[in-house]
């Protein structure tokens, strides 16, 4: 998995950053580059975006299950809880993840996730 980082690297970064659909870490550098003056932020690539090479499918995606279980397995490499920070897409996945790896996250940055009724996720 590809990303890119801010701010002095430590053996846990303070938030894991993911991006929308469609867009990839690069996206957002202007907002994540001056976080690194405090932070130690990691901007993730997910599956089928920028410059990761996981496998994927263009079509037939039904879940992002697929992108909370890359990002599971990303940060059981680290050291420690870190603060999950998304847009759209990437909001959803950190609360997917932190739903079922509460021993993985401290806390929570939501922009626009993209959260339906029950009956919207039928569809």
């Amino acid at each position: 998995m590809a990303g890119i980082a801010f701010g002095g690297e430590t053996a846990t970064p303070d938030i894991v950053f993911i991006h929308a659909t469609g867009f990839n870490a690069r996206t957002y550098r202007t907002l994540l580059q001056p976080l690194g003056e405090r932070f130690h932020v990691l901007a993730l690539d997910m599956r089928g975006h920028g410059l990761t090479t996981l496998p994927h499918k263009l079509f037939s995606y039904t879940s992002w299950k697929r992108h909370r279980d890359d990002l599971i397995a990303v940060l059981e490499h680290f050291t420690a809880p870190v603060t999950l920070a998304g847009h759209s897409m990437g909001a959803t996945i950190s609360l997917l993840t932190a739903g079922v790896r509460t021993d993985l996250v401290n806390g929570l940055a939501l922009l626009e996730p993209v959260v339906l009724p029950a009956a919207g996720y039928a569809l």
